[in-house]
């Protein structure tokens, strides 16, 4: 028979609840070990009920308990105990840990669906001005073909909202990259005039359309150059252009490259003359009748 040293080496360091007992199992038989996770069933400390029969530690210890027990070593017999109100506590903590994560990653997944609606959306908008423009240039082009210069000028347009396209169709590729974590973020640098130019080039037939006139140039404060993703910049000065000519139809406005000092690109009246507002919305100014 082991001694409690050997059994103690083999049991004490564990969480699971262990008692070892005289062959065989039964109310008469005494307990020889009982390691301190299984003590607690019994409120007393192990060496007040060691060398005690288990019909003398009566039946408290069994409630909401499953014991399993079996030979062990030939002359006693191991009992393992599993507290099932323990386990059942256990197992509903995991669940609403479960749970929790799921409904969390449930929200997460709606509001990454929305996101990529309103992308779209707005994307597909995006991307029917600069086709507008191609269609309308290529027009021009067709109707004037004896026109050399006329016909190269159409070309210099085409090619300008085809690129502005091909960044917008970029975007949507990006949309991807961002939700497989492969996006990297660039800041290059980039000419201010060509931006300006660009977007002036693609919202110009549209402006025209509702008799709307518009012009570009260089502003008050006007860096050649800056750093940062165009595709961005291209979209944010796109959208302000846009909204402010459905906002005031029937006006005129002016697309600057010019920074205003100290605002950060955040909206900011600048003196104008008699009867006009001029604002400045992300590098872009418009003066309004």
């Amino acid at each position: 028979m082991r001694t409690y040293e050997e059994l103690e080496q083999l049991f004490g360091d564990g969480e699971q609840a262990f008692l070892v007992t005289t062959f065989p199992f039964s109310e008469e038989a005494a307990l020889l070990y009982c390691n301190d996770a299984a003590s607690v069933f019994f409120g007393e400390g192990r060496e007040k009920i060691t060398g005690r029969t288990l019909g003398e530690l009566g039946e408290a210890w069994k409630k909401d308990k499953e014991i399993h027990h079996s030979v062990f070593d030939g002359d006693m017999c191991l009992c393992m105990i599993i507290d099932v109100a323990d386990s059942r506590r256990r197992l509903e903590k995991e669940y609403q840990a479960y749970r929790k994560r799921m409904e969390e990653a449930l929200e997460a997944a709606n509001v990454a669906s929305l996101a990529k609606t309103k992308f779209l959306s707005e994307m597909s908008h995006d991307i029917r001005t600069p086709m507008n423009a191609i269609m309308g240039m290529a027009d021009i082009a067709l109707n004037y073909a004896e026109d050399s210069g006329r016909v190269e000028d159409c070309l210099k347009k085409i090619q300008t909202a085809s690129g502005h396209l091909l960044r917008l169709i970029n975007e949507v590729l990006d949309m991807s990259r961002i939700e497989s974590g492969k996006l990297v973020l660039v800041n290059e640098p980039f000419r201010l005039a060509d931006l300006v130019h660009e977007i002036f080039i693609v919202i110009r037939p549209q402006a025209e359309k509702k008799e709307h006139r518009i012009s570009s140039g260089a502003g008050g404060h006007s860096p050649r150059r800056a750093c940062g993703r165009q595709n961005a910049h291209s979209a944010d000065l796109y959208q302000s252009a846009f909204q402010r000519h459905q906002v005031h139809p029937g006006g005129r406005g002016r697309m600057d490259e010019s920074v205003p000092e100290g605002d950060g690109g955040k909206e900011q009246p600048v003196s104008g003359g008699a009867g006009q507002r001029h604002r400045h919305v992300g590098g872009i100014r418009g003066a309004h009748l």
